[in-house]
This record gives C-alpha cells, structure tokens and sequence, in this order.
C-alpha cells in the first residue's frame, strides 16, 4: 500500500503507479488504494489465474 515502495521495487516512476491506479478505477470502478477494493481484486485476479 506504499506507492514509493512499489515504485522502487518495479522500477517505474511513482506517477506509473498512480496511472495505473487510475486506470484501474476506469475499468473496475474499484479503487485499488482501499483495501477491501484492493481484496476483492485480488480474489477475482487469483481465481482468473487457476
């Protein structure tokens, strides 16, 4: 939940994430910033994965 942190990590600038972040909210209509929005993308994430 730490925007610079992931930024590190992917090594991407900070406003990547914050684009993606929105651009998350554009398709789900879920803000991935909170985190029951956040936990319900990640069960639909995991079970497209199986």
């Amino acid at each position: 939940m730490n925007v610079l942190k992931a930024a590190e990590i992917l090594a991407v600038h900070p406003n990547t994430i914050y684009a993606r972040f929105q651009r998350i909210i554009e398709i789900t209509n879920l803000d991935a910033r909170s985190y029951y929005p956040l936990t319900e993308l990640l069960i639909v994430a995991e079970c497209r994965s199986e």
